[in-house]
């Protein structure tokens, strides 16, 4: 350093052209990160695309490398919003810490809701902004109470990469905790209960259906969710070695998300919750069908080209058998609904029903899973069986 300022006293280095040569090295890496063709048009003016396929032109080369190094010099110091959620969302994934199906959920929730707020520069937002957007958001996609916290979530995300980059300071749990929503401000979803579970009627048809079909191991793997509350997910990812002693232990589960135009299936060894991980208890009626599916070695549900079973190919039997029997399609979480009000109606020990159904507390099966299985004419039998309205 001594030498440096000694020859910078006695006239050795020119410090402007220092900074010149810094320059232009920076300039340079400014230009190397663009992967765009650089090229002329007809017209003899020079053109190039920018990420977002944003089209620019000048009449010089060195204008258009000009406009180029901007670009990516204000991505640098002031990035977009959208700039932070990518390299937020790509990271969680590398790191580990969300699977693909979280990171594409990430991405459609992202294009639906930050279509212009996401092109904002991160330094321009203070945080009324961000309550503003949020508020916003609740309003015109009239969202319910889930949906708006699958967008704070995703919201936060971005906003804490960003704070933990340096790009601002104030507090983004602040803004979370102020905002001005209340219970009145969500969406409340009708049920339908009809829609929501299998009647016994229907239970028996398709049961009966499936044992006559019992050849066919999508009959099998549908007739096995009836009986047990597993999730499709869980169903698919089953092996022989998973049963034993009249109890399926489930601890795999599908996940699925859509990458480079298509749709990609992946074996998860961990489910969501620890309470996913369980010893689900078979009833004796059903021995005969755990012997049948214990008789597949590896994955129980293959397909005809030897290939595992995949969600959406158990869903379909589910259509196909709706449709046969001439009763209302519904799809595989029904029959899970089933399963729960069954347990519930016939008051099986709370702690019991959490195992089966792989719920952390017996709230959730209550709120979510509970549903009126009665037909109207057993619930006017109930009321008319009524002393006092007799």
């Amino acid at each position: 350093m001594d030498i440096l300022r000694e020859a910078l006293a006695n006239g050795i280095l020119d410090l402007t052209v220092i900074r010149e040569q810094l320059d232009m090295v920076k300039r340079q890496e400014y230009l190397n990160q663009h992967h765009y063709k650089i090229y002329q048009n007809k017209d003899g003016r020079w053109c190039t695309y920018l990420p977002g396929r944003k089209r620019i032109q000048s009449k010089f080369k060195e204008s258009l490398e000009d406009g180029i190094v901007e670009y990516y010099k204000q991505a640098k110091e002031n990035p977009t919003v959208g700039d932070i959620f990518t390299e937020w969302n790509s990271k969680r994934l590398a790191l580990g810490r969300i699977k693909a199906s979280t990171a594409t959920r990430f991405d459609h929730d992202y294009d639906k809701f930050f279509e212009s707020f996401g092109s904002r520069h991160i330094r321009s937002i203070v945080p009324g902004d961000i309550s503003d957007f949020l508020e916003e958001q609740l309003v015109k996609h009239n969202l319910t109470r889930k949906a708006f916290a699958n967008l704070k979530t995703l919201t936060k995300g971005i906003f804490k990469r960003a704070k933990k980059m340096g790009y601002f300071d104030y507090s983004v749990e602040v803004i979370f905790q102020d905002l001005d929503v209340t219970d009145h401000d969500f969406r409340s979803k009708p049920i339908d209960d009809s829609k929501e579970i299998f009647y016994d009627d229907e239970l028996e048809l398709i049961t009966s259906y499936c044992k006559e079909h019992s050849d066919d191991l999508s009959s099998l793997g549908v007739l096995l969710m009836f009986v047990t509350g597993l999730r499709v997910g869980e169903v698919v990812c089953l092996k022989d070695s998973d049963i034993l002693n009249g109890e399926i232990y489930v601890h795999r589960t599908e996940t699925q998300f859509y990458r480079d135009g298509k749709n990609h299936f992946e074996v998860s060894e961990y489910p969501k919750t620890p309470a996913g991980v369980r010893r689900v208890v078979v009833p004796d009626n059903y021995d005969w069908l755990l012997d049948a599916l214990r008789k597949h070695r590896g994955y129980i549900f293959i397909g005809m080209h030897g290939n595992r079973m995949h969600t959406n190919q158990l869903r379909k039997r589910l259509y196909q058998i709706c449709k046969k029997l001439d009763m209302p399609v519904r799809s595989p979480h029904k029959l899970r609904k089933t399963y729960g009000t069954i347990l519930l109606d016939n008051h099986v020990d709370s702690k019991v029903i959490e195992k089966q159904m792989g719920h952390v507390d017996i709230s959730t099966t209550e709120l979510h899973y509970h549903r009126d299985r009665k037909r109207t004419q057993q619930k006017r039998d109930i009321i008319n069986s009524i002393a006092e309205f007799s």
